[in-house]
């Protein structure tokens, strides 16, 4: 078993026929099938199957679940996916120390943007957030205008980290790029602390500042690991023993940021002893369902519904290309 995972899948080499959609659909548990075929849109079923699936693989490989059992994943009061507490531990292969289990203490967290959907998975942190962002020029806006509308979820300082361009001409083309990376280098740093907080965009952004790692700017096209990140809450600088921030590129377009939290410097120690820093892994829907089984029958009168839900959906989307 992997005490960490870091995972992201590349959704648009991914176009099932309707049976290959319902078989992956069938890998999950009878709630989660519910959600996804309630969908109106196949993108965003086909997202939310995707994220389904790297949460059950990543209990799969990291915890020892079996993947056969249909009762791992619950939902939290705010609809988060949570390791369900009704799961016996007989369903798990656990740690143990000194013969006796250990307290599980396994955290996960998904997100989609662009061409990816990403999985990040620890055991022994308190919580764990991820985001991904595509750079994307904004619709219709440009890229100053953009930003005045952001203004607000960014501090002083964070402003003109984003705007510092160097000695590229201000009026070109490369700056524009340049300023939108900055951004969202700092808007998925902010979104993956909330997540991993579990407060979502109801918290006032400006009380968060951070200092992105400068060896983003030039380990772009590798997916190394940049940690060299700070990050002050209400002006106060956040312990590194308490936080932990990383940033990768995944590839020329697309970025993201993982935030850990931790209780203590011991279970701090204790994580970057078993897990260090780990690049994110592209992978595959085949290779993902080698590792999970049909918890329903394929020809079941769901799963042909589902089919048939799925094919509805992709011949509303081609009408209206």
């Amino acid at each position: 078993m992997v005490s960490s995972l870091r995972l992201s899948v590349n959704v648009t080499r991914w176009n099932p026929s309707s049976k290959e959609f319902a078989a992956a659909l069938a890998c999950l548990q009878p709630e989660e099938r519910q959600r996804i075929i309630k969908f109106k849109f196949l993108q965003d079923a086909k997202l939310s199957l995707i994220g389904r699936l790297l949460i059950r693989y990543s209990l799969v490989k990291c915890v020892g679940a079996h993947a056969r059992e249909s009762r791992l994943l619950a939902r939290d009061a705010k609809g988060k996916p949570v390791l369900s507490p009704l799961l016996p531990s007989s369903s798990l292969t656990l740690k143990k120390t000194h013969g006796k289990a250990e307290k599980l203490s396994f955290r996960f967290n998904v997100s989609h943007a662009g061409d990816f959907v990403v999985l990040a998975a620890s055991d022994g942190c308190e919580s764990l957030g991820v985001d991904v962002m595509n750079y994307r020029t904004p619709l219709n806006k440009s890229v100053s205008r953009y930003f005045d509308l952001m203004e607000e979820n960014f501090t002083s300082k964070e402003w003109h980290q984003i705007n510092d361009i160097g000695s590229i001409q201000q009026s070109s083309d490369e700056a524009e790029k340049m300023k939108l990376r900055h951004f969202y280098r700092h808007w998925t740093l902010k979104e993956s602390y909330i997540k991993a907080i579990g407060v979502g965009l109801g918290m006032e952004l400006q009380r968060l500042s951070f200092i992105p790692d400068d060896a983003m700017n030039y380990c772009a096209g590798t997916r190394h690991v940049c940690s060299a990140v700070a990050c002050e809450l209400d002006e106060q600088l956040l312990s590194s023993e308490e936080w932990q921030f990383e940033q990768s590129h995944l590839d020329e377009k697309h970025e993201a940021s993982v935030a850990i939290h931790f209780n203590d410097k011991e279970q701090y120690n204790t994580y970057v002893e078993n897990n260090g820093k780990r690049e994110f892994e592209e992978i595959s829907i085949d290779l993902l369902l080698q590792h999970l089984e049909s918890l329903i029958d394929v020809d079941s009168e769901e799963m042909i519904k589902a089919q048939e839900m799925h094919l509805n959906m992709k011949e509303r989307m081609e009408r209206h290309l």
